[in-house]
């Protein structure tokens, strides 16, 4: 792997990573592999590690589109209809991409779990599909909070838990990667942006059993996605100095994917870059104040 190029930022230290080609897929746990955000440019790094880990000459992959939905409760048969569309079409180009990546004497399988709500992360059918043949688990991306209010503490979520465990790899863009973080990073709060993440309270960020990531997801970092193009820097190290939850963020761009092993960033794939705030190595989470600007606003990081 490429050295990291470090900058020190007031006590924060910022890597970027180089990109460097795909890496072999383990067996147990399986791999990890969020993405900033986007598809068509990251489709062949994810179906290169989904084909080295290939089962009896078959690559399995499992598209779930629970972001795509707007409640975890209930959903109206049009609203259905109109993610299994647009889903299918994701599903196609993972086939497509699979189908370019997988050396010969493999075949590729890509399938569409119809999931959005709790009553289908229970369903016997969708169970069903997740068999332990299963190479790779892709997540589409849309809303985390949404999709994991959907399976979280579920027959489904149990799962994926065991089959992640057993070796398969578990990837997703945008919304999808957040959820690769047990600490999760859920949205800005109300009346809060880009322009406003310093000011106290302006994340909101996941870190309960009632209310996170999935629980085999990454442990000791919290994810950012969409990180450079939706000026996310600030977000990221409001989320980091906080006393609750991990002192270390990664915010990976757009177009951009992280393979992750046993805690460990393996490598970069895609077009752009990765970036790794750490506000543990030199206690910077420590010195962390928050400073008054006036009486009509939140207190503000610094």
């Amino acid at each position: 792997m490429k050295p990291f190029r470090a900058v020190y930022i007031t006590g924060l230290l910022l890597m970027i990573m180089a990109l460097t080609g795909p890496t072999r897929a383990q067996s147990v746990p399986g791999l990890l592999l969020p993405i900033g955000g986007g598809y068509t440019d990251t489709y062949n790094g994810f179906a290169q590690q989904a084909a080295a880990n290939a089962r009896n000459g078959l690559v399995k992959i499992l598209v779930l589109p629970a972001p795509y939905a707007t409640n975890a409760e209930k959903i109206t048969p049009s609203e259905r209809t109109q993610n299994l569309k647009d889903a299918e079409e994701r599903r196609g180009q993972i086939e497509g991409a699979c189908q370019r990546n997988a050396p010969s004497g493999l075949t590729c399988q890509v399938l569409l779990l119809p999931l959005f709500t709790r009553e289908d992360a229970a369903d016997p059918k969708i169970l069903e599909m997740l068999s332990n043949d299963v190479s790779a688990i892709y997540i589409l991306g849309g809303d985390q909070a949404v999709a994991m209010q959907a399976i979280l503490e579920t027959p489904f979520e149990a799962r994926l838990t065991e089959l992640h465990q057993q070796g398969t790899i578990i990837a997703g863009t945008s919304a999808g990667s957040a959820m690769q973080s047990r600490f999760m990073l859920a949205a800005y709060t109300t009346n809060y942006a880009p322009e406003t993440a310093l000011f106290y309270g302006a994340v909101d960020i996941w870190n309960t059993e009632k209310k996170r990531g999935l629980p085999f997801g990454v442990q000791n970092a919290i994810i950012d996605q969409h990180f450079y193009q939706r000026a996310r820097l600030g977000r990221l190290v409001s989320v980091i100095v906080r006393p609750d939850v991990p002192h270390l963020g990664v915010g990976i761009d757009a177009y951009t994917g992280v393979v992750v092993e046993n805690e460990t960033l393996r490598n970069v794939f895609g077009l752009y870059t990765v970036t790794v705030l750490d506000a543990q190595t030199y206690h910077a989470a420590d010195s962390v104040r928050y400073v008054s600007l006036s009486p009509n606003r939140p207190p503000l990081v610094s």
